[in-house]
C-alpha cells in the first residue's frame, strides 16, 4: 500500500512541476544563475561543480531572501525541499529535514558560518548568531554529513558563505514595514594588492504584530584576509551581536485542536511577566590557507565564541490547565548564563593521481556558567497544593489569579552549574575516479566526546553533586555517482550522529539520571540531477530512505533510591521520501521554478509510561511532519524598470498529538514583490512586499501524547518596503 502511495506521489510531484525553488533573483530583480550554475562547498569540503556532487544541494542566495521578505529566524528554509519549519515564537522554531525531528530543539543539523560550527552548550544550533548582512549564500545539503563535520550533522548542513569580494563595492539597505518593522544594513568591500576587507553592520528592530513579540538586534562583523604572497592566506573574523527578542506565548486548544477563544484574540499574551531572550555575543576567527609542495592544500582554523545571555520563558504546565474555569498554567523560568566555546581544526586535500583526499582532525572546549530561576506556587505540601511553580492565567482576562498566593515565588534558585565539554574528532574521505563518468567516495570519521557538570548546592532539597559522561562514535560514508553530459545519477549511504548531551539541566544529579549512547541517522539516497533543453531546464531528484537509533528520552526513574527522572535511549524512528526541484527558465524575462516533497515517517520503536501502563506507540506518524510540501515561484520582468514576482509555499497537514487523533496544520500562503530600478540610477533599487497576500488565518499546532494541546499563530498580511543602494 505504501508502495503505491509513493509512486503516486512521485508521478503528482513530477506533473505538478513545470519547475523549484533553485531560480533565484539578483538585486536588479532579474533571473539570475541556478544551483547547478554555481561552485559549492559544503557537501565535499572543497569547491566543487554541484553536477558532479552525490548529495541533494540547494543554494538561497542572502540578497534574494531579503528580496523576499526574509525578517525572522528560519525564513531561509522557506520552499526548500524536505524542509518543514513550524515557529513556536519569534526567537523559537522547530526546523526538521526529511522527517527527522530534533529530541531537543534543533539538534538534528549543523549550522556553520564560513564552515565554523555555530553550536550552543546544549548542541543546539545557533541561528541568531549569524551576521546576515555579509552571507552571500546559503548552502543547504540534506542527508547526514557527519563524515565531514562531526556531530549534530546527522540529517543535514547549512552553511552560510560569507560574500568573496572582487571589486570595491559599497552597499546600503533601508527596509521598513507593518508594526514597526524598520531595518537598516550596510556593508563595505575592499580589494587590495595584497588581500581584501569585507566588513558590515545592522540594526533590525519589529515591534511585532503580537504582544510580547518585539525584536530588536544590532550585529556588527568584519573579516580582513592577506595573502602572503605564494606562501598563503591569513583570514582574520570578528564578530559582535547584541540581540533582544520578546517571546508571545501559545495560545491553548482543547483536545481535537480548536483554539479557545482568549482575551485579545489571536494577538494576546498569556502568560507571566515580559518573557524574552537578551544575547550578547562576540566570536573572533583566524584562519591560514597555504599551498605544501605542488599537490597539498592545508587550512587551520582557530575559533573562540563568547556568549552572555538571559532566558525568560514561561513553559505550559499540562496539569494545571483547567478549560472549565478559563485556566491555563505555566512555569516561569528564568535563566542566565556565561558560555565560552573554543575550536581548532586543520584540514589537508591533495590529489594523488585517480584519488582526491580531504583529511582533518577538530577540538572543540565549552566552558558554561548557568543557573537556573524559577517562579509559581511552589512547595510539595497540602497548603500549596503540591505544585511545582505554578501559575494560573485566567485566559478570558488575561490575569494571573494566583499572584498573591503565600506559595507564590518570584526568581527562586533552583540550580547553578559549571559545564565542561570536549568534542575531538579525525576524518578522511577519498573520491575516487574510477573512469571518465564513474566516480566513487569513501570516507569515515571518528569522534570521542565528553563533558562534567557540577551542579552547586543550592538549598536543602538540593545538595548539589557531579555527573560525567564519556562516548565515542564512527561516521562512515559511501557515495557512487555517475556522469553523462550535463547530468548525474548516483547512490549514497551515511551515517550520522549526535552526542546526545542534550541541555545541561537534565544533568542534573538530583533530578536526573542518565544511561544512554550516541544517536545515529543511517541514510539510503538514490539521486538524479541534471539540465536538459539548452540549459534553460534544470532538475534535482531524490528518494531516500533514514533510520535514527537511541533517540534520547526522559522516563521516570525505575530505582526507587535514585533522582525522580531517568534520561536513557532506545527509541527507533524512519523517515523515507521523495524530493524534487525544477526551475525553468521560460524566456529572457520569465523564470518559473517548483519544489515538492512527499515524506512517510514512522516511529518504529516507541512506549511510552502513562497512568495505565505502558503505551505502545510504534508504527504512529510522528507530530509536527507533513505528508506533503509544496512550493511555486514565477519570476517575470516587465521592463528594465519594473519586475514582478510571486512565491507560493503549501504544506499538508501533520498529526499533531503522539497517538494520531488530531490532524491539523495544513496551509498555502502567497507573497507578493516588485521591484523597481530606475533607468536613470542602475544602482538604485526599490523593492515592494506583501506578505500572506491574501490575510489567511493560519498558525502552528503542537500536543502531547492524546490530545492537541497550544497553538501558535502566523502573521497577518504583512507589508514591507525596502531601498537598496549600490556604489
Amino acid at each position: 500500500m505504501r508502495m503505491r502511495v509513493l509512486v503516486r506521489s512521485i508521478l503528482v510531484g513530477l506533473a505538478a512541476m513545470p519547475a523549484v525553488g533553485w531560480a533565484q533573483q539578483s538585486s536588479k530583480g532579474e533571473a539570475r544563475a541556478t544551483d547547478l550554475d554555481r561552485v559549492v562547498v559544503t557537501a565535499t569540503r572543497s569547491g566543487e561543480d554541484p553536477l558532479q556532487t552525490p548529495a541533494s544541494i540547494t543554494t538561497q542566495d542572502m540578497a534574494d531572501l531579503r528580496l523576499r521578505g526574509m525578517d525572522s529566524l528560519g525564513d531561509e528554509f522557506r520552499g526548500v525541499p524536505g524542509v518543514f519549519f513550524r515557529r513556536e515564537s519569534e526567537e523559537y522554531g522547530m526546523v526538521n529535514i526529511r522527517g527527522i525531528t530534533g529530541t531537543h530543539g534543533n539538534d538534528t543539523f549543523l549550522a556553520l558560518l564560513d564552515g565554523i560550527p555555530m553550536v550552543n552548550a546544549d548542541e543546539e544550533v545557533s541561528l541568531g548568531d549569524i551576521p546576515h548582512a555579509a552571507v552571500d549564500r546559503i548552502e543547504i545539503v540534506r542527508g547526514p554529513m557527519s563524515t565531514l563535520y562531526g556531530r549534530g550533522a546527522i540529517a543535514g548542513v547549512m552553511n552560510y558563505v560569507l560574500s568573496e569580494p572582487t571589486e570595491d563595492a559599497n552597499r546600503f539597505a533601508l527596509g521598513v514595514g507593518s508594526d514597526g518593522f524598520r531595518r537598516v544594513e550596510g556593508s563595505v568591500e575592499r580589494v587590495f594588492d595584497s588581500g581584501s576587507l569585507l566588513a558590515s553592520a545592522s540594526w533590525d528592530r519589529n515591534d511585532g504584530w503580537r504582544e510580547n513579540s518585539a525584536r530588536d538586534s544590532r550585529n556588527v562583523f568584519v573579516r580582513y584576509q592577506h595573502d602572503f604572497a605564494d606562501v598563503g592566506r591569513l583570514s582574520l573574523y570578528g564578530s559582535w551581536l547584541d540581540r533582544s527578542i520578546e517571546t508571545g506565548s501559545l495560545l491553548p486548544t482543547v483536545a481535537d485542536g480548536t483554539v479557545l477563544e482568549v482575551a485579545g484574540g489571536r494577538e494576546a499574551f498569556l502568560g507571566y511577566g515580559a518573557p524574552q531572550a537578551d544575547v550578547r555575543s562576540v566570536v573572533a576567527a583566524v584562519r591560514w590557507e597555504q599551498r605544501l609542495g605542488n599537490a597539498v592544500d592545508w587550512t587551520t582554523t582557530l575559533t573562540t565564541r563568547h556568549y552572555d545571555s538571559d532566558s525568560r520563558l514561561n513553559f505550559r504546565d499540562a496539569s494545571g490547565f483547567d478549560p472549565d474555569n478559563n485556566i491555563l498554567a505555566v512555569n516561569g523560568f528564568y535563566s542566565p548564563n556565561d558560555n565560552r566555546i573554543d575550536s581548532l581544526e586543520t584540514q589537508f586535500s591533495w590529489t594523488a593521481g585517480r584519488h582526491d583526499f580531504v583529511a582533518g582532525a577538530s577540538h572543540e572546549r565549552y566552558r558554561v556558567d548557568e543557573s537556573n530561576y524559577w517562579s509559581g506556587q511552589y512547595g510539595f505540601t497540602f497548603p500549596c497544593s503540591f505544585s511545582f511553580y505554578l501559575i494560573q492565567v485566567d485566559y478570558s482576562t488575561g490575569e494571573v489569579v494566583n499572584a498573591d498566593h503565600p506559595c507564590f515565588a518570584h526568581d527562586r534558585l533552583q540550580s547553578a552549574n559549571t559545564a565542561r565539554s570536549e568534542f575531538t574528532g579525525v576524518y578522511l574521505q577519498d573520491r575516487i575516479t574510477l573512469s571518465d563518468r564513474w566516480h566513487l567516495t569513501l570516507g569515515a570519521r571518528y569522534d570521542t566526546f565528553d563533558r562534567t557538570v557540577d551542579f552547586h548546592p543550592t538549598g536543602e532539597f538540593n545538595p548539589g553533586g557531579r555527573l560525567e559522561g564519556s562516548e565515542s562514535a564512527v561516521s562512515p560514508k559511501a557515495a557512487l555517482s555517475w556522469s553523462y553530459g550535463n547530468g548525474l545519477l548516483y547512490a549514497s549511504y551515511g551515517l550520522g550522529f549526535n552526542s546526545n548531551f542534550g541541555p545541561l539541566f537534565e544533568w542534573d544529579p538530583d533530578q536526573y539520571a542518565r544511561e544512554e549512547k550516541p544517536t545515529t541517522i543511517e541514510s539510503i539516497e538514490l539521486g538524479w540531477k541534471g539540465r536538459v533543453l539548452d540549459n534553460r531546464l534544470q532538475f534535482e531528484t531524490a528518494l531516500f530512505h533514514m533510520v535514527q537509533k537511541n533517540r534520547r528520552v526522559v522516563t521516570a526513574n525505575p530505582d526507587p533510591e535514585g533522582p525522580s527522572s531517568l534520561s536513557t535511549t532506545g527509541r527507533r524512528y524512519k523517515s523515507r521520501g521523495f524530493e524534487a526541484a525544477l526551475s525553468w527558465r521560460a524566456g529572457e524575462a520569465t523564470t518559473l521554478a517548483a519544489s515538492y516533497t512527499w515524506l512517510d515517517p514512522e516511529w518504529d520503536d516507541f512506549v511510552i509510561e502513562t497512568g495505565d501502563g505502558p503505551l505502545d506507540l510504534s508504527g504512529m506518524t510522528p507530530a509536527g511532519i507533513p505528508s506533503q510540501m509544496f512550493s511555486l515561484d514565477l519570476i517575470h520582468r516587465v521592463s528594465d524598470v519594473l519586475s514582478l514576482r510571486a512565491v507560493y509555499n503549501w504544506n499538508d497537514d501533520y498529526q499533531v498529538n503522539y497517538v494520531n487523533t488530531v490532524e491539523a496544520g495544513r496551509v498555502g500562503l502567497l507573497n507578493l514583490y516588485a521591484t523597481i530600478t530606475p533607468s536613470s540610477l542602475p544602482q538604485l533599487s526599490f523593492d515592494i512586499g506583501v506578505l500572506n497576500a491574501l490575510d489567511k488565518e493560519y498558525g502552528w499546532y503542537f500536543g502531547n501524547e492524546f490530545d492537541a494541546t497550544t497553538y501558535s499563530p502566523g502573521a497577518p498580511r504583512q507589508f514591507r518596503a525596502n531601498l537598496r543602494w549600490d556604489f
